[in-house]
């Protein structure tokens, strides 16, 4: 078996019976040691590597879900205040109408039509405000402020 050594300042190339077996086993074992930790060390610079590619891909994901959140919100106040328009508006038409049955001028139909615009506009509203106190709560928890509700 020919294995390769130092012999004084030069690398050989010798057989066991030339370097002796007490230095072939101090070879095997050594090379054998630097195989162990380096394969070692290419399994922790995976394992690394893998936990910065998960923790950057998290954090993308939460930036991501607050930007959609925030948009969320914006859109949900958007909707919030049309649907409060709608209510007032609603209000204002009942109230003509109202006065008009009391003149007799307005059917009980019509007055009954409005009411009914009323209260699902009035629904609306009050779903609108509840989704934007979702949205709300989503932020908070996407920011991790969740304990300022119980100040």
């Amino acid at each position: 078996m020919l294995l390769f050594g130092v012999k004084g300042n030069r690398p050989f190339l010798g057989t066991m019976a030339e370097r002796g077996h007490k230095e072939v086993v101090k070879y095997l074992f050594l090379t054998a040691l630097r195989h162990f930790f380096y394969r070692r060390a290419v399994e922790i610079d995976f394992q690394y590597f893998q936990a910065e590619t998960a923790f950057d891909m998290r954090r993308k994901q939460l930036y991501k879900e607050y930007a959609d959140a925030s948009r969320q919100l914006r859109h949900n106040l958007e909707v919030f205040r049309t649907q409060k328009d709608s209510y007032r508006q609603a209000e204002d038409v009942y109230e003509v109408t109202e006065d008009k049955y009391k003149e007799g001028v307005a059917s009980m139909t019509e007055l009954l039509q409005d009411e009914m615009r009323l209260r699902n506009a009035q629904s609306a509203c009050m779903q609108a405000h509840y989704q934007c106190n979702v949205a709300q709560l989503t932020l908070l928890k996407l920011s991790g402020r969740l304990d300022e509700l119980a100040q």
